[in-house]
């Protein structure tokens, strides 16, 4: 009879499971390489750049925004983190913004 590592059981040879550390291995140098990536978006994504627009007046301002991409590299990039959308629209973003401000700020 063999035995459960883990939880000392008795186990029948069919029953009985070892791991494949090759496996274990490959999907740790993914989930590695994944996170590298996802840390390279958040690094060149992730920032404010200054960049001059036209107000509803037609003047020239100023204003912090956050960096931009078009739909079809954030389609692209999000197909590889299955599970949870990393990008959002603009438009989107400035709603959660603007919901979560103080009443002052508005």
């Amino acid at each position: 009879m063999f035995r459960c590592f883990l939880t000392g059981i008795e186990l029948k040879e069919d029953d009985a499971y070892t791991l494949d550390v090759g496996a274990a291995r490959r999907i740790i140098r993914e989930l590695k390489n994944k996170a590298y990536a996802l840390e390279k978006l958040v690094e060149e994504l992730g920032h404010w750049d200054k960049v001059e627009i036209r107000n509803a007046q037609g003047k020239d301002i100023k204003q912090n925004r956050r960096r931009l991409i078009c739909r079809q590299l954030a389609e692209a990039f999000s197909k590889t983190y299955p599970g949870e959308n990393i990008f959002m629209r603009w438009t989107e973003w400035i709603s959660r913004k603007r919901c979560k401000e103080p009443e002052g700020k508005k």
